[in-house]
């Protein structure tokens, strides 16, 4: 990273990913108590390699994960009111496979992404008075599958969160 002589204020990375195309981008709101809420599913459309293949299945449009680094920001809003007992809100990012026979995702497949914390991001001790957002971007792994989620969980007797949103978008 260089930096600015005059200013003596280093440069911004160049590598920083700040392009949003709007079909990447999932929203859902945060769940009430106990309960759990996903993003809609974001299809990352690279193929899907198995062991013994030598070439990819069909209908996929590029490698994304296998041939360049592919960022993901996941966004948490702040929560203005409902929170309660101090519970928090954890977040994970999942991915699953398309169905062989027509490329739909397999919803009921979806799996945490085991290289990335669980965990991945979490809204701390939520009270009647909310808390504040948080956000982090993640580097996806080659192995990720072609379909990710976000997946938003409120601990047992935590209020309602839903005031709050949980947001994941690839970012280019």
């Amino acid at each position: 990273m260089g930096t600015n002589i005059a200013t003596n204020v280093p440069f911004a990375p160049a590598n920083d990913r700040r392009l949003r195309d709007y079909n990447y981008i999932a929203n859902v709101s945060l769940p009430a108590a106990a309960g759990q809420t996903n993003t809609p599913n974001i299809d990352l459309m690279q193929p899907q390699w198995q062991s013994g293949q030598t070439a990819p299945k069909s209908g996929a449009a590029g490698p994304y994960p296998v041939t360049e680094r592919f960022w993901v920001n996941v966004r948490l809003t702040a929560v203005s009111t409902g929170g309660a007992n101090n519970k928090n809100v954890n977040v994970t990012l999942q991915h699953a496979d398309a169905y062989a026979a027509n490329g739909l995702c397999n919803n009921l497949n979806y799996a945490n992404i085991a290289t990335l914390a669980t965990p991945l991001l979490m809204l701390y001790d939520l009270t009647t008075a909310g808390q504040v957002g948080n956000s982090t971007n993640v580097m996806l792994p080659p192995t990720v599958k072609r379909f990710i989620r976000g997946q938003s969980t409120l601990e047992a007797l935590g209020g309602d969160a839903s005031s709050g949103t949980l947001t994941v978008q690839a970012c280019f």
